[in-house]
Parts: C-alpha cells; structure tokens; sequence
C-alpha cells in the first residue's frame, strides 16, 4: 500500500512538471503573453502594486493623466533601514550637507557598510567614488559588514559622495542585489535612509535622482507620482505590513478595504503591474475588491530577461514557469475568505 501510494506521488510529481515545462519549452511566446494579460476597464481608480519600477511609475502616471480616473492609489510596505540597488546605479551621499569636514591635505577613513547576493558565485560588487577619484572597490558577502578605505583627499569641498553598484544580474534562483544601510566618512556617519541621499539610476536622457528619506514604498511612489505631473490630493498612499508570504494578496486586501471605506461610488479599478505578474494579481485582487468591483489590468514591460540559460531554461522560460505554477496554486489551492479577516487584522493593528 506504502509502495502503490509513492508511485502514485511520484506520477502525480512527473505529470505536473510536464505540465509546467511543455508549455514554457514549446509555447513560450504564446504563454508569456497569457500570463501578461492586458485588459484595462474604463473610469474608476488606478491602484499600482509596490514592487513596480520607477519606469512604470512613470508610465501609470502618464496613464492617470490622459485617462478619466478620480485617484491613483499607490502601496508600499515600510523600508528597512537599508537600500537595495536591484538593478545597476548609484547611491549618492551630499557630504557637505551632512556635516562632513576635512582639509585639503587630510587622509581621512571612508567606511562604507554593505552585504550582497551571489549569482554564480560572484557577490555584488561596490564602488566608492569621490568626484574623479576612485576610493575603493571591492565584493561584498551575505552578511553586513564594514569595508574601509583610506583617502587623501582633493581640496577643502566635500561635495558629493557615490557608491555604485556595475555588476547587476540574475537567474531564475538567484538575483545579485546591492545592500547599502550607511556611509562613514572622517567620523560622520550618514545612513543611507536619510535626507543627504539619493538614489542615481539610468543614463542620459533617462537618468533620474530618487530621494531615499521616504519611510514606504508607498510614499517612495507617491512622490515619484507627483513628480510626474499629479496633483498630490489625488494620489492615496496605502501602507501596509512587511510580509515574506502572500505579499499580493495582501497589498490587495489593503486597497481593498481603502475602496470600502471610499463608499459606493467606486465600481471600476484598474491594477498597474508588469509583465507576467499580471494574470495572477488581477484575480487576486478581484478576490479581495468589493462585490460589484470591476477589476482590470494595465500591464507594462519589465526589464529585460537575463537570456543565458541555467540548466536548459533561460530566465524567461523559469519566470513563466514560476508565474504559471503560482496561477495555478491560486486557482486550485488558495482560498481568499481564509485569508483576508487574518490579513485585514494585521493591517488595522498596523
């Protein structure tokens, strides 16, 4: 009976692998654009999920600006006490404004507290640079730690300080992240969470300076949402608490109770993701909406997949692995009702 009961665990394990590879392997295009579904409704409000980047911040606001829509509602969980450069920028410290002094011909410590993520066994790497001058440069590891550099500096101005993170990649199972908490310099320390800070990214025409004081995510894409253009009174910041499970569903629940206390006049939402998030979060979110609710979905580009393969599957194929076997978990297995009074508690005591 134990051996009948293997095998049957067994062929049930092969039958659900093939019916996530063959997919991915023989319909890739045709499943991606599936996952990406694409169905905005009309009017309402526009909610944007938190963990979106700035280029589709950029995006809902220019669509909240040609489209009819009363608010934009933007969630966030709170920071940590750190940064985490996900993609390939800088950090820049206004040492000046922070107090920072030293003559012209000291050598003063710069310590710069940081950890990373390994992707094929290489950490993320970090760069301190003041003006033409190349502090240090070095691979961090898992753990916090403290990498010090001596400087001789050039002239009297501390001016402006960077870190820069160059070696940004990712696979399926990994992503190489840099984590920046703070920034010692001739005995001043300034946290990286903190009003002489920005975060540096793109090139060019693109590039864009992001302040770091913000508390959330949510008010993070609030002022980026102002910035573009949006009055403030029409921008609704929903926080709510850091979670490592149901991270979705639970930024739904958040909006969703926003929308009940908003009262009846609210019968359209439109949802902003990326890529092919987009299946899965509408349902969630149509579960967690008020009856009567439409729920559609404005979907943007991510960044580009890395397209080297680990094993036989390129970044894309595993994505769209990940995101069809999550799909299914919430159709099949997840049941909101469970879930939303436990969810909706922790965000009131919040």
């Amino acid at each position: 009976m134990v051996r009948k009961s293997f095998y049957a665990f067994i062929t049930l394990v092969v039958f659900y692998a093939a019916f996530l590879i063959i997919p991915v392997l023989v319909f890739e295009k045709e499943l991606n654009d599936w996952l990406s579904v694409h169905d905005p409704v009309d009017g309402g409000i526009l909610v944007i999920e938190e963990w979106v980047s700035s280029a589709t911040l950029d995006s809902a606001a220019k669509e909240f600006l040609e489209g009819n829509y009363d608010k934009i509602i933007v969630t966030g969980h709170p920071h940590d006490d750190e940064f985490i450069l996900y993609e390939n920028g800088a950090v820049q410290f206004d040492l000046k404004a922070a107090g920072v002094d030293w003559n012209g011909d000291d050598t003063v410590k710069v310590s710069l507290h940081a950890s990373g993520e390994k992707v094929r066994g290489v950490y993320a790497r970090y760069t301190v640079i003041h003006g033409h001058d190349t502090i240090g440069r070095g691979y961090t590891r898992s753990a916090m730690q403290e990498f010090s550099h001596f400087y001789p500096v050039r002239g009297e101005d501390p001016g402006m300080m960077l870190v820069v993170f160059d070696n940004d990649t990712f696979t399926r199972r990994e992503d190489r992240n840099l984590h920046v908490r703070k920034l010692e310099v001739a005995g001043t320390v300034i946290s990286v969470r903190s009003l002489y800070t920005m975060h540096l990214e793109g090139k060019g025409s693109n590039a864009r300076e992001n302040p770091l004081h913000y508390k959330t995510r949510a008010g993070e894409g609030a002022a980026i949402l102002a910035e573009a253009g949006i009055d403030s009174s029409r921008i609704v910041q929903i926080g709510f608490p850091r979670t490592e499970r149901l991270r979705t569903f639970t930024g739904a629940v958040a909006a969703g109770e926003w929308v009940r206390e908003a009262g009846p006049g609210i019968t359209a939402v439109n949802l902003v993701t990326e890529g092919n998030h987009a299946r899965r979060s509408r349902r969630l979110y149509r579960a967690a909406m008020p009856a009567g609710v439409e729920v559609g979905v404005i979907t943007f580009e991510p960044s580009v997949f890395d397209s080297r393969k680990r094993f036989f599957l390129t970044c894309s194929q595993r994505s769209n692995m990940y995101q069809l076997n999550a799909y299914v978990f919430t159709r099949i297995f997840f049941y909101p009702r469970l879930h939303y009074r436990r969810i909706s508690k922790k965000i009131a005591g919040a």
